[in-house]
């Protein structure tokens, strides 16, 4: 059975167990293939660059080591903030329900990297609510260190789950593209001089 969610919107509670969209469905997807001589699809390995030794698929794993190159269980080691104070966990956000009262705007929306979309089955008076905002909260499957970021919307009638994280973006200054622009007028003047033919006839 799906897990729900519980919204608190207004004072009134509602709750939806979210449905995962597959975007393959959406917007199809393409697979490379490697085809030997005999035309049979060949499979993707790994190799040891210390012993040579070819690896299968799934022949490779994550672990960590400790200073001293000792193996640790993943289940011994504690998160601890840049103070070496013990970071705790946020709960799942299905432990509990979610008050949904803080809208963004759509820049702000946009600003953000969508990983999963989720659709929401909900009655016709949650999406009322909802209305033409745009809301976020801070969410998390399961009991984790780090969250991402929601957002609820209405499209087409239907309320929409998307969670992602804050994109970074380098931005170009106006005192840059002046700049920028600057020079190349300065290089196409350059130019312009290097072709007048001072020379008398």
């Amino acid at each position: 059975m799906a897990r729900g969610l519980t919204f608190l919107i207004q004072g009134i509670s509602y709750s939806a167990a979210p449905e995962k969209i597959d975007r393959k469905k959406l917007y199809g997807r393409q697979e490379t293939q490697a085809i030997a001589r005999d035309d049979s699809v060949c499979s993707l390995v790994s190799m040891d660059e210390s012993s040579g030794l070819i690896l299968p698929k799934g022949g490779i794993g994550m672990g960590n080591l400790s200073s001293m190159g000792e193996w640790v269980e993943r289940s011994t080691l504690k998160t601890v903030a840049l103070d070496g104070s013990e970071l705790g966990l946020h709960k799942s956000s299905y432990d509990g329900s979610i008050t949904i009262e803080q809208a963004v705007t759509p820049e702000v929306f946009l600003n953000h990297t969508i990983k999963t979309i989720y659709k929401l089955p909900v009655p016709p008076e949650c999406i009322a609510a909802v209305g033409k905002s745009i809301y976020t909260f801070p969410y998390n499957y399961r009991d984790s260190y780090e969250q991402e970021t929601a957002f609820l919307l209405v499209s087409n009638n239907t309320l929409f789950m998307l969670t992602g994280y804050e994109a970074s973006f380098a931005m170009l200054t106006l005192e840059q593209n002046a700049m920028l622009g600057d020079m190349e007028t300065e290089d196409i003047d350059e130019e312009s001089d290097s072709e007048i033919d001072f020379s008398f006839r």
